[in-house]
């Protein structure tokens, strides 16, 4: 008689670490096992460890993640689609649609995890597992601190020392000192009040960083870092020449990076600045120098640069839904590749807020948001 030996955990455990993130959200409804496996925040962490040496070789497909509102703004709709070397089109892939409250903004993707900010609350989004958890309220909604609202933003980052993702809440009320409040995930589902911080207006624009949230502030020419570990604030002057409404925060090949969003048609090129080193406050100034075809391209002012993807090259994206919705990677070989996507929603000429289009990185991640 055929005795079944049981397959040791461990090994369960190693083999599920070297799945891609598709095939474990499918195992983790054949057994309360592999559900517990694929769940667990150990688990999550080697996962992404793993995907992360994987990328650091350059082996990965780069992929994107588009955010864009439905009609009206009645809610937000995301999608991803791989970027094959070699390819001109690919298909975007509908990965879930998520009921807005009061903005439609989202965040940089942080080790694939999104935050949509609506101001006294949050969702936090994983496109991978297609899960979306929705933080409490800041404030009652109903109370008399929720009708000013107009800077009460968040922001999200990822403390690489503890391994947690957490929420930064800057709330500047005019008359009053700005409250910065934390909510970090997995814990015991509340917001936290920091003590200090300085007295600015926060954008609903940041960036995440080797554990750092960095953003700007409305009529400043200062940076705010946030050090999510220490959870400390301090500022950073902005490059000389920089204006503050004229440029974009992006992560330029793992650094903190200003860009121009306004395209010199004399030079053919942008300007970015990359901070060198925040505590003195050093930027280095480089310009981008595009190709002679790039003026020629139908609404080439319309793009802009929205970072870089994982082997170095720089992503350009529409800041809209365009009837030909089209992406360009452009390295500093002066080599670039259009490619256009497929399976997005039309653009709907009467209704540009929803036409309003977020593009970012996308990376595969297990987490599994409690």
């Amino acid at each position: 008689m055929e005795i079944r030996k049981r397959i040791p955990f461990d090994v369960i455990f190693d083999i599920f670490t070297n799945l891609p993130v598709k095939s474990l959200v499918r195992f983790r409804c054949i057994s309360s096992t592999c559900s517990s496996i694929i769940t667990s925040q150990d688990f999550a962490k080697q996962h992404s460890s793993r995907y992360s040496r994987i990328k650091s070789k350059s082996l990965l497909t780069p992929t994107i993640t588009i955010s864009c509102s439905t009609e009206l703004q009645s809610a937000q709709m995301f999608f991803s689609a791989e970027l094959h070397e070699g390819s001109v089109s690919a298909s975007a892939v509908h990965l879930g649609t998520i009921p807005p409250r009061f903005s439609r903004y989202t965040t940089p993707s942080v080790n694939g995890i999104i935050c949509m900010d609506f101001g006294l609350c949050a969702t936090i989004f994983n496109p991978s597992t297609r899960q979306a958890v929705t933080l409490p309220f800041v404030c009652p909604p109903n109370s008399p601190a929720a009708a000013s609202t107009s800077f009460c933003v968040n922001s999200f980052g990822f403390d690489p020392i503890t391994e947690c993702y957490k929420v930064l809440n800057s709330w500047a009320v005019s008359g009053k000192a700005t409250e910065y409040r934390v909510y970090t995930l997995g814990t015991n589902n509340s917001w936290r009040l920091l003590g200090g911080g300085p007295s600015h207006s926060p954008k609903r624009e940041s960036v995440s960083i080797d554990g750092i949230i960095y953003f700007k502030c409305h009529h400043s020419s200062f940076l705010i870092a946030f050090h999510l570990h220490t959870e400390k604030f301090h500022e950073i002057r902005l490059p000389d020449r920089v204006f503050n409404w004229r440029s974009d925060l992006i992560q330029f090949a793992g650094r903190l990076a200003l860009v121009d969003t306004q395209f010199n048609s004399q030079s053919n090129s942008i300007n970015i600045w990359l901070l060198e080193d925040q505590l003195r406050n050093e930027w280095i100034g480089h310009s981008i120098t595009f190709p002679t075809f790039w003026k020629e391209i139908e609404g080439y002012k319309n793009f802009l640069v929205v970072g870089t993807i994982h082997t170095g090259e720089i992503l350009l994206a529409p800041c809209s839904l365009l009837k030909h919705f089209c992406v360009y990677i452009y390295d500093l070989h002066r080599r670039m590749r259009q490619i256009e996507l497929s399976g997005l929603p039309e653009h709907r000429p009467f209704d540009f807020s929803s036409n309003a289009v977020n593009v970012t990185n996308y990376e595969q991640n297990i987490l599994y948001l409690a």
